[in-house]
């Protein structure tokens, strides 16, 4: 370091330090008389992991009213921005902050989802309130937070900082990936972000890919802290209405509670899906009267049951689920039954089920997918004495369904067939994907026709 002076100023020449946060320069001269007048420049220079960052300083004006400038860089960040400084008023040292950022990725500093934000603020003093004024944020990259971004495209609010450093968005308006937006107010005191939210045309299919498309009007209240953030809702779609709570930490969204409904119809459900990784998911529901077509493209009907599933969505895919549809109806047929399913991307590792659907009965029981497995497959279809016949359009449902089980089954055989070396028994129909000799009488795939 250089340091001179005279009756006129102090100069400092190429100061230098190493810190904690990296290396810093500062040079400047200094008045000895009053006002003081300050003409400083500095630098820091440092890295965080693998990411270089660097900042430059400069200050100009009497040392009761400084005029700062500042501008810098750390991978794709980038941005500036000035500040007038009183730094001998205790009641309001900071006179105006303006400040623009560019590509900032909220993941490079804390466990959110991936970002790319623009930021601008314009703050100064007012009343009581150590700062206020504008902010505007813009998400050039958003999406569904399970591929770990954010569905949310823009955010403007009126911002104020009160002296005990609590913050509050007012008049903050929000336009969401997909359509939609929200207008609300939110509060940051102690910690914690409380947000109460009204939402219009809110599409579910942009925040988590799973979901359906839906434009959702209502209301949503938030509690969210450094680790964890969680909801509640209550919404309204043109088909139905969605109430719930849920909560996001460690990667992953844990609804603790949701529930579907439709006028006499009600789906209720709650699970947990992981973001990242194996994308681990685990999920209990319960249909009650639920109307299928009123969620996608099939036939009326109105089913009650109860759904209990696990599994991985990333990599190798698998699923554990036991299903059981009480008395229902599909398709203007009478539908009961239950299901315990295991399996993965390439093998049915264990099935056994029984349904009844009209006259037909359809059950499978074993395994498929690798050489010494077994399923067992019964079809049955039972047609009344014509005074007893069902009506036309109930008779042709029951047979195209059979039709189309055992379509379906003589396709996955054929397939498993062409795909590995296969042994016909003697006097029977039954296969098995194996080189192995015929399977036991317990082991085999049974076909029977309609009678």
């Amino acid at each position: 370091m250089k340091l001179r002076g005279d009756l006129a100023a102090w100069i400092v020449g190429d100061a230098r330090a190493s810190t904690p946060f990296g290396l810093a320069r500062v040079s400047g001269t200094i008045g000895a008389r009053r006002p003081f007048d300050l003409d400083a420049k500095g630098a820091l220079e440092g890295s965080r992991g693998e990411r270089k960052y660097s900042l430059q300083l400069g200050a100009k004006g009497p040392l009761s009213a400084i005029e700062a400038a500042f501008t810098g860089a750390e991978g794709g960040l980038e941005g500036g921005g000035r500040a007038r400084i009183a730094p001998f008023d205790a009641s309001a040292p900071l006179r105006a902050l303006s400040v623009k950022l560019a590509g900032l990725d909220l993941s490079a500093f804390t466990s959110a989802p991936q970002t790319k934000l623009a930021v601008e603020a314009e703050l100064a003093p007012s009343g009581e309130l150590l700062l206020a004024g504008p902010v505007k944020i813009a998400n050039a990259a958003p999406g569904p937070l399970d591929r770990n971004r954010v569905p949310v495209a823009s955010i403007a609010a009126g911002l104020a900082v009160a002296k005990d450093g609590a913050l509050r968005a007012r008049g903050m308006e929000a336009l969401f990936a997909g359509g939609g937006s929200a207008k609300g107010d939110l509060a940051w005191a102690g910690g914690k972000l409380d947000a109460a939210i009204d939402v219009k045309g809110l599409d579910l299919l942009a925040w988590y890919t799973p979901l359906r498309a839906t434009a959702l009007d209502g209301a949503i209240r938030a509690d969210v802290t450094g680790d964890a953030q969680s909801f509640t809702l209550d919404l309204a779609d043109p088909r139905f209405t969605i109430t719930g709570a849920a909560r996001i930490a460690n990667r992953a969204i844990e609804i603790e509670r949701v529930r579907v409904a439709r006028t006499g119809s009600a789906i209720e459900a709650a699970g947990r899906f992981a973001f990242q990784g194996r994308r681990e998911f685990a999920v209990e529901g319960r249909l009650d009267r639920v109307n299928p077509a009123h969620f996608a493209k099939v036939p009326e009907g109105e089913i009650s049951g109860g759904l209990k599933a696990s599994g991985v969505l990333g990599g190798r895919r698998s699923l554990q689920a036991q299903v059981e549809i009480e008395k229902s109806r599909f398709a203007g047929l009478a539908l009961e039954g239950r299901a315990d399913v295991a399996a993965d991307d390439a093998h049915l590792g264990r099935i056994e089920a029984n349904v009844a659907m009209g006259d037909s009965r359809a059950s499978a029981s074993g395994a498929f997918g690798k050489p010494g497995d077994a399923l067992a497959v019964k079809f049955s279809s039972r047609i009344s004495r014509p005074s007893a016949r069902p009506s036309g359009s109930r008779r042709r449902g029951a047979s195209t369904a059979m039709r189309s089980s055992r379509a379906l089954l003589r396709r996955r055989m054929a397939a498993s067939r062409s795909r590995r070396p296969t042994s016909p028994c003697p006097g029977s129909t039954a296969w098995r994907p194996s080189t192995q000799s015929c399977p036991s009488a317990r082991r085999r795939i049974r076909r029977s026709r309609a009678t």
